[in-house]
């Protein structure tokens, strides 16, 4: 087993796939069938994970392996439950039916996996890829800042000051980093 391997194996995050808690697809969960009723009800508002995505199969395979699995529960999900069923209701979301037929929000996450304890507790899923975007959101508005202050600094005017000074001109001396943003 590669370094790799390892690190991935023993790491709390988890790239893959999960769906949203509906009663019509996941069956109806019963709250004395869970060990406290907080698990109970972390379920059924919550994710659930339906599978798990190695990180080699999703770099490697991304088109020929991982899109036609999402195909796949979109497809699953679309035929199987929306086009039969009249009842597309969620307990919580009221554009339930807009999310689940969007294509789009069929798509592999970086997840936490939790196993809830009980008969017939599920899986469930923390989904942590929307801070990642909102961390590379703000690194991207601090990269072009950044390089903003950098043109700056290479101007003539700017150099010659610094040679004479010891330091920038006012107008970019600070260069933007994560705690002066």
């Amino acid at each position: 087993m590669s370094l790799h391997n390892s690190y991935y194996k023993h790491s709390k995050y988890n790239l893959g796939i999960t769906e949203l808690y509906w009663e019509t697809r996941h069956g109806e969960y019963n709250i004395n069938d869970f060990m406290n009723k907080d698990d109970y009800y972390l379920s059924i508002n919550g994710f659930i994970f339906m599978q798990r995505i190695h990180p080699i199969q999703f770099l490697k395979y991304y088109e020929n392996y991982i899109l036609r699995i999402l195909d796949y529960y979109y497809q699953n999900v679309f035929f199987n439950y929306l086009t039969h069923n009249d009842n597309i209701i969620h307990h919580n979301l009221k554009n339930f039916e807009y999310i689940v037929s969007n294509r789009n929000n069929y798509k592999v996450d970086i997840v936490q996996k939790i196993q809830l304890e009980g008969d017939f507790a599920p899986t469930i899923a923390i989904i942590k890829t929307h801070y990642l975007r909102l961390i590379q959101r703000k690194w991207k508005n601090i990269y072009r800042k950044r390089q903003e202050v950098i043109q700056l600094r290479k101007r003539i005017q700017s150099l010659q000051y610094r040679e004479i000074n010891g330091r920038w001109p006012h107008y970019c001396y600070h260069l933007p980093t994560i705690k002066t943003h």
